[in-house]
């Protein structure tokens, strides 16, 4: 996780100096998961990177470790305190231990997540969706 939050804070450091930006805490219900999102936007255009790790425990010998996922994608601010993002994404997987055949769409790397989010003075909340895994992550962040 540590290696995940260098990258991301590397990666963040090369958005332009006027942008603002939107840190996040990120949790993931579906495989337990915590990880970090950060945004950048001018104006009511952005774009966003998040980080997270978890892992699948569906039964004692069902399940998959070291679940890491690498989402990049774009951010459109409304005029209201609201906003819309659609991005790509990227699952690394650990260990995979299951008692049956695993479908070929639950272990695919790439996938694309929508998410929506409101934001009021310098709190923001934000949820995204990744609907080919049904996989959901919860951000709740603070505006600088």
């Amino acid at each position: 996780m540590k290696k995940l939050l260098f990258i991301c804070v590397i990666i963040a450091s090369f958005a332009p100096l006027k942008a603002q930006p939107v840190i996040y805490g990120s949790i993931s219900p579906s495989d337990l998961g915590i990880g970090v999102r950060i945004d950048n936007f001018s104006g009511r255009y952005g774009t966003y990177l998040a980080v997270s790790d978890g892992h699948y425990k569906f039964a004692e010998d069902w399940y998959i470790r070291d679940h890491m996922k690498l989402a990049i994608g774009g951010v459109y601010y409304t005029r209201t305190q609201s906003f819309f993002s659609l991005g790509a994404s990227y699952h690394a997987y650990g260990e995979v231990k299951s008692p049956c055949v695993m479908p070929r769409r639950a272990l695919m790397p790439i996938s694309f997540e929508v998410g929506t989010g409101v934001y009021f003075n310098r709190l923001c909340t934000a949820i995204r969706v990744d609907f080919l895994k049904w996989d959901v992550a919860l951000d709740f962040g603070i505006k600088f």
